[in-house]
């Protein structure tokens, strides 16, 4: 099940002008394929790779992660989410996760850590009020 994006059409046709709003897709659909421009012809050719049988996965942590300096923030937080319910904080600092310090994770890693598995519990040091932190995050399929 492929995860998708649709805008709001009325969002999208006021801040741009276009008439009609698409879906995004997105590098995790991209990431699936071998990809070849055509810019002669105006075409692509997409060709399954290792990762196009995968399962398609959202977010199970509710948290949205952002990078100031190589240094791993909680940024906003989805309300309902496993993230919320463990008390994680808006601008929180990760230490480590899995008892892996932060600096050995690109941000990459993090989000697919955060879609790994249904159920998993994810060991969580965090860095608040000049204080570590530990929050168990259990990871739940909200999509």
């Amino acid at each position: 099940n492929i995860l998708s994006g649709f805008p709001a059409f009325e969002s999208v046709a006021a801040k741009t002008g276009y008439k009609t709003a698409d879906g995004n897709l997105g590098a995790d659909f991209l990431r699936r394929f071998d990809i070849t421009y055509d810019y002669q012809q105006d075409n692509i050719y997409l060709k399954p790779n290792k990762y196009y049988r995968e399962p398609f996965e959202h977010d199970m942590s509710g948290i949205e992660v952002y990078v100031d300096r190589g240094r791993y923030f909680v940024g906003r937080i989805e309300p309902g989410s496993p993230a919320e319910k463990a008390g994680f904080i808006e601008n929180d600092e990760f230490l480590s996760l899995d008892l892996k310090v932060i600096e050995q994770y690109s941000l990459d890693e993090v989000s697919r850590l955060f879609k790994s598995s249904n159920g998993k519990t994810v060991v969580v040091e965090l860095a608040r009020n000049n204080k570590s932190v530990i929050k168990l995050l259990k990871l739940r399929r909200r999509i």
